[in-house]
This record gives structure tokens, sequence and C-alpha cells, in this order.
């Protein structure tokens, strides 16, 4: 979580310049995947190498559903 975290951080640094819009919104979208696959190795999940957060979060609710978390 701490490598989403400093992506968050980058982002607060950033947000207000207009010019770097397609970087808020690279280092939102890796903050995005870096929690889901946190909460994945956290789960015991094995940890896929894909960066589609689509993709990604599919894997997550399934796994939570496994887990028996979430109906």
């Amino acid at each position: 979580m701490k490598a989403a975290y400093d992506d968050i951080c980058a982002i607060h640094g950033i947000i207000r310049n207009l010019y770097l819009t397609n970087v808020v919104a690279f280092h939102a979208e890796q903050a995005i995947e870096k929690s889901l696959k946190a909460l994945l190795l956290f789960m015991g999940k094995d940890v896929p190498k894909i960066h589609s957060l689509n993709k990604l979060f599919k894997i997550f609710v399934y796994s939570l559903k496994c887990c028996c978390i979430i109906y």
C-alpha cells in the first residue's frame, strides 16, 4: 500500500496543474492497480502480472465471494 500512497501523494502535488491532467490520471490508475494487488496479496491470493483495472477488480470481487466475505 505504500507504493499506492506514493502515487496519491504525487497526485496531491500536481492536481491543480491543468497541464498535468494526464499525469494525474496515470498516477490515479497506478494507485488503484497497486491497491487491488495489495488487497489480493493480503488475502493470500496469487497476484497476477496484469495491468487491467477491470480484470483486477473482477479477480478481487471473485476472491471476496470465495472467501465468503460478500454474497
